[in-house]
């Protein structure tokens, strides 16, 4: 289950993330119930909003890439470092659902055909690379961020005389 998400600080900011998270746990936890009774992984709506949320989280605690594989548990990238989202473990038909509920039909055809396909998503708030692959018979996604505001020299630390060119 996914409820073991732990983000620390005191500001709101960081209880904002925490209540981003918790509602995608809430939404992950539910298709783990469903995976050990039997049935399907979920709705590719809910594993959608899953994903989605965990991109949101992201966004909000300034990750650049989330990782999703079978076998391990959700991550991003924060600070140049990889960051569990929780100690649960991925199996193989919630990645592949997933990858499917994020994807066209001519995205999933070609990833079908080639067991891999790049693409972009956007959510309510920002737009992601998307890269889907078939590694080892399990399905992966890796998202980075795409930074749509094209920001100031002065934020960059450039050299004075560059601002000239």
């Amino acid at each position: 289950m996914l409820n073991q998400f732990e983000f620390k600080g005191a500001n709101a900011k960081a209880e904002a993330l925490q209540q981003q998270v918790k509602e995608a746990a809430k939404t992950q936890n539910s298709l783990e119930n469903q995976r050990q009774t039997g049935s399907s992984v979920g709705t590719l709506e809910q594993s959608k909003e899953y994903v989605y949320a965990l991109l949101d989280a992201m966004i909000a605690s300034k990750g650049s890439d989330m990782f999703l594989t079978a076998g391990f548990p959700p991550a991003m990238k924060l600070n140049g470092a990889i960051t569990r989202l929780s100690d649960a473990i991925l199996t193989k038909e919630h990645t592949a659902a997933f990858a499917r509920s994020i994807m066209t039909d001519r995205h999933f055809e070609e990833f079908s055909d080639k067991n891999e396909c790049n693409f972009a998503i956007v959510t309510k708030t920002s737009r992601f690379r998307v890269n889907a692959f078939k590694q080892q018979g399990r399905v992966g996604l890796v998202m980075r961020v795409i930074n749509t505001e094209i920001p100031q020299l002065s934020s960059l630390g450039v050299p004075e005389g560059l601002k000239n060119i």
